[in-house]
């Protein structure tokens, strides 16, 4: 039946196969969603870390923190796709300062449109360290 189908129809039969392939595709980006694991993809981000003790909802902020300084632009799709803009942008309000690189905050800071945000509470100033 199958032989039959392809032989009258094969445009038919190649939208099927590209329609399986971007089905299987989906389905696998779906279940990284789903998954509270992190992605092996993200493993060079977090070597001091076991991939298997991390948790995407536990550990938000931090992952958070590692795909906006070091992530590639799929990986920082994939981390919207997974927290949303509107997590992200509270990370970045409440622990931006602090826990991204200067270059980074701002970045992130000025794409975002972020104009308020919370500071250090230990102010230094441009170029120094806190510690004298």
């Amino acid at each position: 039946m199958l032989s039959e189908i392809r032989n009258k129809h094969p445009a038919t039969v190649r939208r099927s196969k590209n329609f399986l392939m971007l089905y299987n595709l989906i389905m696998q980006s779906a279940n990284e969603l789903v998954s509270n694991q992190i992605p092996e993809r993200l493993k060079s981000y977090f070597q001091e870390y076991s991939l298997d003790q991390l948790d995407t909802k536990r550990d938000a902020n931090l992952v958070i923190q590692r795909i906006l300084e070091f992530g590639n632009w799929d990986e920082i799709h994939w981390l919207f796709e997974l927290y949303g803009s509107r997590r992200i942008r509270r990370f970045i309000r409440e622990y931006g300062e602090r826990w991204l690189k200067p270059v980074s905050f701002n970045y992130w800071r000025q794409l975002l449109r972020i104009r308020r945000w919370r500071t250090s509470p230990f102010p230094t100033p441009p170029g120094g360290t806190w510690l004298n």
